[in-house]
């Protein structure tokens, strides 16, 4: 496919992203095509972020429809948009944000796309999806080197799993004289399987956040048929992870259960801009990116960077080296 270059009105247009991160950075940008699934609080603020950098095409996928509840975050939609499809009503004014960017909107459930659907899309970003569907979902990125983030909102709190399969990016230090020095980095990424099944009864996860801990129990509470109370399913979660029954809390994991899928415009904010930034590092290829997951935790007001799963590979090149971006 002929890439498209930039014109003189958008080289004008992202003056100062371009001279952040140059031409040929912003040149990609115009190029990637981004699947956004699920328009709530926290891929709002991603559309919003990534479209207004100037990606070429923000595809909107999401078949629920407007309630009331998602006014609390989603500022694309208003009351008159309550009853209709949620990525359908929101299009127009994406679409005002950066004229120059394509809208696509698919009212499609995520679960009926087939492997080749998600061939097209440079990076995918899921937001609110079962485990189920973020492991299927998941796995075929990884067959074909697609980047891919999964989050959710909880009330006061926010969660990121981020997957960048093998990513080649730049990565610029400069000494105390002023020198700078440049450098391509290649880093591969444990998949969410790997996250979700890293063993809890070592002593580096003592010092994780609870917090995320809580959603991956949760992801799991939700996942199954017959849930029962969720106290006790995470009695019997943590007694097979081989840790304390007190390992999460029980506050903790209410805490974030009670807010369940509820989106909060200032969480989101937060939640959705660091997404969108590490799309785009991504797609610039500019900037060592955030690995690998990201819990916000309102109650005590701090984001927190986390990894779990097996060590990343990182391999490091001199600029001279050839190596696509």
């Amino acid at each position: 496919m002929a890439q498209a270059e930039i014109s003189e009105d958008e080289a004008k247009l992202y003056d100062r992203q371009i001279r952040l991160w140059g031409l040929e950075a912003q040149k990609r940008m115009r190029n990637s095509k981004v699947l956004l699934v699920g328009l709530r609080g926290l891929i709002t603020e991603v559309t919003k972020n990534v479209v207004l950098s100037g990606i070429g095409t923000a595809y909107l996928l999401d078949p629920a429809v407007v309630t009331v509840t998602d006014l609390s975050a989603q500022f694309f939609l208003t009351h008159e948009d309550i009853g209709k499809n949620r990525a359908e009503a929101s299009a127009p004014r994406v679409q005002d944000l950066n004229p120059r960017v394509n809208i696509v909107v698919d009212k499609d459930p995520l679960e009926s796309k087939s492997p080749e659907f998600f061939q097209q899309f440079d990076i995918v970003c899921l937001s609110d999806c079962s485990l189920a569907t973020t492991l299927k979902v998941n796995q075929i990125c990884r067959q074909h080197k697609i980047p891919i983030f999964s989050g959710a909102l909880h009330g006061y709190f926010g969660f990121v799993f981020m997957d960048h399969n093998q990513h080649n990016y730049q990565s610029t230090t400069k000494s105390v004289s002023g020198e700078e020095t440049t450098t391509i980095k290649t880093l591969a990424t444990p998949s969410f399987q790997d996250v979700f099944d890293s063993p809890w009864n070592i002593p580096a996860l003592r010092r994780v956040s609870k917090s995320l801990l809580a959603e991956i129990i949760l992801l799991h509470y939700t996942s199954v048929p017959d849930q029962g109370n969720i106290l006790d399913f995470k009695k019997e979660y943590l007694n097979k992870r081989q840790v304390a029954e007190n390992f999460v809390e029980d506050q903790t994991l209410l805490n974030v259960w009670q807010a369940y899928h509820k989106d909060l415009s200032p969480v989101a904010a937060i939640v959705g801009g660091l997404v969108a930034q590490e799309v785009i590092k991504l797609l610039s290829g500019k900037d060592d990116p955030i690995v690998n997951c990201f819990v916000f935790d309102g109650l005590e007001s701090r984001g927190l960077v986390e990894y779990l799963g097996s060590a990343p590979v990182q391999v490091t090149r001199s600029v001279a080296d050839t190596i696509e971006l």
